[in-house]
């Protein structure tokens, strides 16, 4: 059922560091105005928020809101200003929980409409100045607007299908239930992996975590005559779930293609200034790509010196970390090589060296994550349930957040409440130490020893228990 959504109040905020009249404060000006006359949708609590990129002054990119409103009607009008064209970022909060985005040059003096037509759409703008339809006006033509109905149609179909599934398995777990009341079960022991294989510690020097093979080899007995002759099982046929998820995975692909292409072809043959050539490499032209480097650097000569000292080689320097942080996750930070050292503070502010935590302990964990990564915070209460279990055995857990603000990481602190030395570097994937210990994504770790020589990489909670109960325990049978 459609729902009417009542009267927004119109924000504003002023970026302008410099004083400005009023008639130059007025041609600085956009308004967005954005229609919800065709969505349709259950949620009644919707925000809508505008930001853009800066960065600070150690380059660390952080997004910065200039406009949010709570949407109460159909309509819903954002004005600000800006002091030059920028992209900026539009996204949707649904009831707190789901997001949709999309993204606008945000140009002084331009208007803005975009329409929303409901879960899963996204956000397309018409109107603004020449740079937006220039860098971004493939999102109203007729083969971006194929993709994306493709791509939306294509997650609503997975969607309906992930609900399915899920109301079969609490249908056939009711079924069990009633017809099995009393639990006569018994549970298989789970398989114990590579990693709880006791060695001989004592005698093993760093190189040789390096060489250990970290998959269970697969015995294959001789294929006898009458194992030729059997015919080859067919494989499973994929379910209607499965099915809809490579639908959607390859429409996303062939959307993302399109964009990635359009962008290029601003920065080679639609630019008409440096301007657009900075704008459509920020909207990711090349994305993280030592080509996207070069036309950063190319850039130099050509722009205003505080634009580019601003924007383009922050932006420049974000991806050469991490590129960097690739190639050392890669050929670096390995199984068998030496961790470098870092110093870090807790929540009160005392800085903790790991080599001075590593000394204490016979085995660490350093693991990074971060507020908003749910891999991350799953992981938690069986990492809570080892910690306990190995404390006292000489294992110890030093977690590292890259959130982007101590606001971020204080309040995950408080609400899960870690028992280990909890550190943060605040500055997403680009810090010194995220990018020295190579982490590509979250949740990463390492397992190391006294000295600092990696054992173990990136284990599973069950790999890691396997391993401590080898280690410091009770090897499992």
């Amino acid at each position: 059922m459609q729902r009417f959504l009542s009267l927004v109040t119109i924000c504003s905020l002023l970026i302008v560091t410099l004083s400005l009249g009023a008639d130059e404060i007025d041609s600085q000006e956009f308004t967005i105005v954005g229609d919800f006359s065709e969505w349709e949708g259950e949620s009644t609590d919707l925000e809508v928020t505008l930001s853009i990129t800066s960065y600070d002054t150690e380059g660390v990119e952080e997004k910065q809101v200039i406009v949010r409103s709570v949407v109460d009607e159909q309509e819903v009008v954002l004005t600000g200003t800006v002091n030059d064209p920028r992209p900026g970022r539009l996204e949707i909060l649904f009831d707190g929980k789901r997001t949709d985005r999309g993204t606008l040059i945000l140009e002084p003096g331009s208007s803005y409409r975009f329409t929303y037509q409901g879960p899963f759409r996204q956000v397309v703008f018409t109107g603004g100045g020449e740079r937006h339809q220039r860098i971004l006006g493939y999102q109203t033509e007729a083969q971006f607007l194929e993709l994306d109905e493709k791509y939306g149609a294509s997650v609503v179909k997975w969607s309906e299908q992930s609900q399915m599934k899920e109301q079969e398995k609490t249908e056939i777990n009711s079924v069990e239930a009633n017809e099995s009341p009393e639990d006569t079960s018994i549970d298989t022991p789970r398989t114990v992996s590579i990693h709880g294989k006791v060695l001989d510690w004592d005698n093993m020097d760093c190189s040789d975590w390096g060489n250990i093979e970290e998959t269970t080899p697969v015995e294959v007995e001789p294929n006898t005559e009458a194992e030729q002759k059997q015919p080859e099982q067919p494989r499973p046929e994929p379910d209607e779930l499965e099915l809809a998820e490579r639908e959607m995975y390859s429409a996303m692909g062939e959307r993302a293609m399109f964009m990635r292409e359009q962008k290029k072809k601003i920065v080679e043959e639609v630019a008409t200034d440096a301007i657009d050539r900075l704008l459509a490499l920020e909207s990711g032209a090349y994305g993280y790509t030592t080509k996207a480097i070069a036309a950063f650097d190319a850039l130099e000569e050509e722009l205003d010196t505080d634009i580019f000292q601003s924007r383009a080689a922050p932006k420049r320097d974000m991806i050469a970390n991490l590129l960097k942080a690739r190639k050392i996750a890669k050929t670096i930070v390995l199984p068998g090589t030496s961790i470098p050292n870092f110093v870090l503070p807790d929540v009160s502010g005392e800085q903790h060296s790991l080599e001075g935590i590593l000394t204490q302990h016979e085995v660490v964990l350093v693991d990074f994550w971060a507020s908003w990564c749910g891999p991350c915070i799953e992981q938690f209460p069986h990492l809570k349930e080892l910690h306990a279990e190995f404390q006292d055995k000489g294992f110890e857990v030093v977690g590292v957040s890259i959130d982007e603000t101590a606001e971020e990481w204080h309040e995950a602190t408080e609400t899960y409440e870690f028992p280990w030395i909890n550190l943060a570097e605040l500055k997403d994937f680009t810090g010194p130490v995220a990018v020295e210990f190579g982490v590509e994504w979250i949740p990463m770790s390492y397992v190391l020893d006294s000295k600092g020589c990696i054992l173990k990489k990136d284990l599973e909670t069950d790999e890691l228990a396997d391993f401590l109960n080898a280690r410091l325990g009770e090897a499992i049978e």
